[in-house]
């Protein structure tokens, strides 16, 4: 609000707008946005596992922008261009992580990229882990939003000195 008034932009132009006019852009601006709570409940209502499967303790990170265009990332989710970059993230991130991404797919919402025995967002009880039993599954929607699925992923380390047991943690 400037000197008692709301300023509105449009293209080129700034314009003033009425209190009915902000009441309804706040209005519409907060039925587009999700709790944090709503967000994670979603990712979790998305796990990979088959019903009643035990897998272990599983970790869910999303990350959603707060603004930005639905179709940020469509032009390079539209082919392999955001691999390495994948790739090095969970390299840089988290030791053995790396190793556990095996393939990548197009996806309705943009690319994932997922461990051995994950296609589709679904674990495929017909492939076996080759990495310690990390499974993972990234994914990348057209919006930047990021969503992230892990379980198994306790890595263990052989050392001169002995055993070190690290479960990992993106930092």
């Amino acid at each position: 609000m400037v000197d008692g008034r709301y300023l509105g932009r449009g293209d080129k132009t700034k314009h003033y707008l009425s209190d009915p006019e902000v009441m309804r852009l706040f209005s519409a601006r907060s039925t587009r946005q999700r709790t944090a709570e709503q967000v994670i409940e979603a990712e979790i209502a998305r796990d990979p596992a088959p019903e009643g499967a035990s897998e272990g303790a599983r970790c869910y990170v999303v990350a959603t922008p707060l603004a930005g265009p639905p179709e940020l990332l469509t032009a390079h989710l539209a082919t392999d261009e955001l691999t390495p970059i994948v790739h090095k993230a969970f390299a840089d991130a988290t030791p053995g992580w790396r190793s556990a991404l095996y393939g990548n797919e197009p996806r309705a919402t943009g690319r994932g990229w997922h461990s051995y025995e994950i296609t589709a967002r679904r674990i495929n009880p017909s492939r076996r882990s080759h990495n310690g039993g990390t499974r993972l599954d990234v994914e990348l929607s057209d919006d930047g939003s990021m969503a992230l699925f892990a379980t198994g992923f306790v890595t263990v380390r052989n050392f001169d000195s002995g055993h070190l047991f690290w479960c990992g943690t993106m930092t």
